[in-house]
Formats: structure tokens, C-alpha cells, sequence
């Protein structure tokens, strides 16, 4: 699945919203299963690669890989998973938890990706979709039928 991945945290800790941004990466989502070494079973591993063979770095992921991942929640365009990250700190390996905030591209971003990567061009990012990230938009307020009320009194409306 072509998306947006924003992680949710930073070496443990949350990250802030109005941070979140610059850590957005957009690629190519998949979701698979390894053997782990370390742990001497499979487990499902969460990896985001870059979209286009042409990229300097097609070999190496945009994220660190999630293992023992898992989808926490999923509607329409929007996916949550959860796993953990290992990454060196200092000269030791540690296991950080992490969750990706991730969102399939709209349609018609799908296939102006798929026409490029087809006639073997490199593909980048739309201008329109820059800044965006990951994390789905708020839901509505709900209204409140006592304040509704009160203001359609105050304005004569039915």
C-alpha cells in the first residue's frame, strides 16, 4: 500500500503534534513475517520502503522496521500499528515501542504513482501533499442539543 507514515514517538516518548510533520515519510507499507534471531520465533514485521527503484536509498527502509507488529485500527484510508523499534543508542541496541500513524494516498495521487513507476520514471511527492501528514483530522465536535437549542431561541429559527 502506497501511504504517509508518521511515528507517533521518539525514542519512547511521545512526539508533539505540531512536530509531527517533518517525520512524515511516504513509501511503500508492508506488513510481513521474519524469523527473529533474538527472540527464536516468527514474528510480524512492519516496514516502510521508498516507492520508486530509482531512489538512492531503495535498499534501506524509511522507518525503522516494527516488529511484533500489529494493526491497532483501520477505516477507510487511515491505519494504526503498533510494534517495536530497535535502534542503537549510544552503542547498545534498544527496544523502543512505537506506532505509525498511516494514510493511504487520495486516488488520483495511486495513479499519477503507478503511470510514473510504469514508464520507469522516478515518481515524487505531489506539491499538494506536502506538510501533510499521517494522522487523520479530528473528528467533529458533537453538538450539544442544549446550547442548539438555545441559540435557535435566541435567533427566532426552528
Amino acid at each position: 500500500m502506497f501511504c504517509l507514515a508518521t511515528p507517533l514517538f521518539r525514542r519512547g516518548r511521545k512526539v508533539s503534534t505540531n512536530r509531527q510533520g517533518p517525520l512524515t515519510k511516504c513509501g511503500l507499507f508492508r506488513l510481513s513475517e521474519r524469523r527473529d534471531a533474538d527472540s527464536h520465533r516468527t514474528m510480524r514485521v512492519a516496514t516502510l520502503t521508498p516507492l520508486s527503484p530509482y531512489s538512492a536509498d531503495h535498499a534501506k527502509d524509511l522507518l525503522l522496521p516494527l516488529w511484533d507488529a500489529t494493526v491497532i485500527f483501520a477505516s477507510r484510508r487511515y491505519w494504526t500499528v503498533t510494534g517495536i523499534e530497535r535502534e542503537e543508542i549510544e552503542g547498545v541496541e534498544v527496544s523502543l515501542r512505537q506506532t505509525w500513524a498511516l494514510a493511504e494516498f487520495p486516488g488520483e495521487v495511486l495513479e499519477e504513482i503507478e503511470s510514473e513507476l510504469r514508464a520507469g520514471r522516478p515518481w515524487t511527492l505531489p506539491a499538494t501533499m506536502f506538510g501533510w501528514t499521517a494522522v487523520p483530522p479530528p473528528p467533529p465536535e458533537p453538538a450539544d442539543p442544549r446550547k442548539a437549542g438555545a441559540i435557535a431561541m435566541m435567533t427566532g429559527a426552528r
